[in-house]
């Protein structure tokens, strides 16, 4: 399969490890072999956990209730 898809990447930041976090990419491209390309840009930094296909919202992740993360402007 070759071409492009829309996938979720679920990834811990480097900075801030104790927050799993997503990002959404379209148009990604697909090598021969099946697995998507991810720069290395966008993998700087990052520890990816997985690779989904689509545009997947995560309504519920481990650690949500345990640790309550508040955002400060």
């Amino acid at each position: 399969m070759t071409g492009t898809l829309t996938i979720t990447v679920l990834f811990y930041d480097e900075e801030f490890v104790l927050e799993l976090r997503s990002e959404v990419i379209s148009n990604c491209e697909v090598a021969a072999g099946g697995r998507v390309m991810l720069s290395d840009n966008f993998k700087k930094g990052k520890l990816i956990i997985a690779v989904l296909e689509g545009n997947v919202k995560i309504l519920n992740k481990l650690g949500d209730r345990a640790i309550p993360v508040k955002r400060v402007a």
